[in-house]
């Protein structure tokens, strides 16, 4: 893959270089000052760039944006507040070792699943698209007791992937899977959720 993709960044360095340099000339035939050289010469770069790199700009301050206002981790209830509150029910509780799960939707918006932890904890994953003309995804996650619906804990990042230039070519430059500031959290996350998976048998 690099091989290819290699050569074709070079070749399209090359377009926004004589794009800009062409811009430049052509107000310069017509005897234009040079702010207004200038501001042609930034038209002829955002003829080649913006078909390829429109949404590199906008995906990356809006992934800034949203990780810094609403990723994290969330620890409503402790599995020892959880026990206090519901006596004697933890030690009854069985992993369900095949893990069986539903799945709400999963189509071109985004996904919704749930995992059936045993018979009293769920563990839900939902992923969506923040915009739909932009790559940027958020990820829930969510430990929930399913008498009640009560979440006991929650993970939210953000991500994006290399989405493809034109229908053919990955933007390798655009690849993001997690906020730099909470995707560590993960695993704080999931070690909270196994502490609740019960009893294997």
């Amino acid at each position: 893959m690099g091989a290819v993709i290699l050569p074709l960044m070079g070749i399209y360095l090359t377009l926004l270089i004589v794009g800009t340099a062409y811009g430049w000339r052509w107000a310069k035939r017509r005897g234009y000052s040079t702010v207004k050289r200038a501001l042609c010469a930034f038209g002829g770069f955002l003829i080649v760039y913006l078909p390829l790199m429109w949404d590199w700009i906008p995906t990356e301050l809006a992934h800034r944006y949203y990780c810094k206002k609403e990723a994290g981790l969330w620890i409503y209830k402790t599995l020892d507040q959880w026990k206090a509150e519901n006596p004697g029910v933890f030690e009854t509780l069985v992993y369900n070792k095949d893990r069986p799960f539903k799945v709400y939707y999963d189509d071109e918006t985004g996904s919704k699943s749930v995992n059936f932890l045993n018979e009293r904890i769920n563990y839900t994953t939902e992923g969506k698209r923040v915009f739909s003309f932009l790559p940027l995804r958020k990820e829930m996650l969510e430990v929930i007791d399913a008498k009640n619906d009560e979440v006991l804990a929650r993970y939210i990042d953000f991500g994006y992937g290399s989405p493809l230039a034109f229908g053919i070519m990955p933007k390798i430059w655009m690849d993001r899977s997690f906020c730099e500031d909470t995707g560590h959290l993960d695993k704080p996350f999931f070690d909270f959720e196994e502490s609740f998976e019960g009893a294997k048998k």
